[in-house]
């Protein structure tokens, strides 16, 4: 008789309460308790389902092994339930196992064995066992469908095998296997992956002119191939489509379209499509911010940054590091040191930690300006919040100083640089050089210079005339006219400068 619903909830959590390594004895005890008249395969099918994911794979094999013992005739749904809890286990090499056992043993695997099995080794890539199941079922006579050949084109995806990918579509039709939205949606996110922005579209455009309806994923997959391939246009183009086609459109369908707008410079678009968003009511995520800002980075609108910055408060999103780097970045371009400088102190407020690229960007506004003191403090600031500065940073700070010919400061940054083993490098070098040079301290510009020489690092155009410029301050021909030999040696070209 068929198990009751107690039966089958005492019997799980008896299952669920035993001790890792399982005992057959103990699993067999367990399901003769669940079955007192026999093997029932709906009382095991319904115990497989009832069991979480991850312990249906460690039971499955003693459970399969209880149903051999009693000699009880089951067909492919028991397996069915163990190799579809090993696909959303990523445990794929236990789905082929079982299917192989299957197509060799005593049990015939169907149409939906075949999709379970392919798409475990869908989910993980494994594209040549992938097609070795679909190859399998002409063995078994079984026809592919839509399911197994879309999991397929999956796998191919993930495998970076597109031409597979594009082969396996193609058989479809050959073998009038009937093409669904799964089928569709694997194929084009197949390409979207790739950045094949123009396979993608016409795959796309075949959906389109089937009796397919199209879904918002499908739109979302190839709105994002052509934001990889920089086709702003057609990413719009396709957005404005899916409302005359009645597709709901997501947070994701703008976060695309918008991200397609951002990264070819169009930010007045990316803002008319947020205004879009704001009015369909669709929820703004932090990607959306994120990508409006950088819009208005890569337009030079600072302002505008700032205020979408803002907005994020009333729109209940959380800000985060990428989205306050950006913002300052605005600034930077512009070089707005103050609002840069708010920034980074109202990351603090807003419990963001900065990074080393925040501080980054607001050093490269300090350099930018010649604000060599504000550039000190920020280093003081780093160490305050534990952020390490990276080559990028001192060489910013150093230029920072050299911009005033504050050498001295130049100096103390560039041996920090030595203290902490930060990598230095020719930009470092001729940074400090260029401080010194514009400071007239040409013994510690030359003292780097012959340091560059000793560490074989590239000295250019640049890093001459620096050194030249400082002994000639100084009226220390003999120096100069030594390193003008030795840049007609070979070391670098001379210019009009040297």
């Amino acid at each position: 008789a068929t198990a009751t619903e107690e039966q089958i909830k005492s019997v799980l959590n008896a299952l669920l309460y035993l001790r890792e390594p399982l005992c057959s004895d103990e699993v067999f005890a367990t399901l003769d308790q669940a079955c007192p008249g026999g093997p029932d395969q709906g009382t095991i099918i319904r115990i497989l389902n009832g069991l979480p994911k991850q312990h249906v794979v460690s039971v499955s094999s003693f459970v399969l092994a209880w149903l051999e013992t009693k000699q009880c005739e089951v067909n492919c749904l028991p397996y069915n339930a163990v190799i579809d809890a090993c696909a959303k286990t990523k445990l794929w090499t236990k789905a082929v196992q079982l299917f192989s056992a299957m197509s060799h043993g005593k049990v015939e695997p169907g149409a939906s064995t075949v999709n379970s099995a392919t798409n475990a080794c869908g989910l993980a890539g494994e594209w040549e066992e992938a097609l070795q199941c679909i190859g399998g079922m002409t063995q078994i006579k079984l026809e592919a469908n839509a399911i197994s050949v879309g999991a397929s084109i999956s796998a191919c995806g993930k495998g970076s095998e597109w031409e597979k990918a594009w082969q396996l579509f193609n058989v479809m039709a050959q073998r009038k296997v009937e093409r669904s939205r799964i089928t569709f949606s694997a194929a084009i996110s197949t390409w979207q992956k790739r950045s094949m922005w123009e396979t993608a579209l016409q795959m796309f455009h075949v959906m389109g002119q089937s009796t397919i309806e199209t879904s918002t994923i499908n739109v979302n997959a190839v709105i994002s191939a052509c934001e990889k391939g920089n086709r702003w246009r057609e990413a719009v183009q396709i957005f404005s489509e899916m409302e005359q086609d009645k597709v709901e459109r997501s947070t994701i369908t703008f976060n695309a379209v918008m991200s397609a707008c951002e990264k070819c410079n169009e930010w007045e678009r990316a803002l008319h499509l947020f205004s879009g968003m704001v009015q369909c009511k669709v929820q703004a995520s932090t990607i959306t911010f994120g990508a409006l800002i950088s819009a208005c980075r890569k337009g030079g609108s600072w302002e505008q940054a700032l205020l979408i910055l803002g907005s994020m408060t009333q729109s209940k999103v959380q800000a985060n590091t990428i989205i306050f780097n950006a913002t300052i970045s605005s600034c930077d371009q512009s070089g707005k040191w103050d609002k840069a400088w708010e920034l980074l102190n109202l990351t603090a407020q807003r419990k963001v930690e900065p990074d080393t690229r925040t501080f980054n960007a607001v050093l490269n506004v300090f350099e930018k300006v010649g604000m060599w003191e504000n550039a000190l403090h920020c280093f003081g600031l780093m160490a305050e919040v534990q952020v390490e500065p990276s080559t990028i940073s001192f060489t910013m700070a150093i230029s920072a100083c050299g911009t005033t010919g504050a050498w001295e400061g130049a100096m103390l940054l560039f041996d920090a640089m030595l203290q902490r083993r930060v990598e230095f490098n020719e930009f470092s070098c001729n940074a400090v050089i260029s401080a010194c040079e514009k400071g007239a301290a040409w013994k510690q510009a030359l003292q780097l210079f012959s340091l560059m020489g000793q560490m074989k690092m590239e000295t250019s155009t640049m890093t001459f005339n620096a050194a030249i410029s400082s002994c000639e301050k100084c009226g220390n021909w003999q120096a100069a006219f030594k390193l003008f030999s030795e840049m007609l040696q070979g070391r670098a070209e001379p210019n009009t400068i040297s």
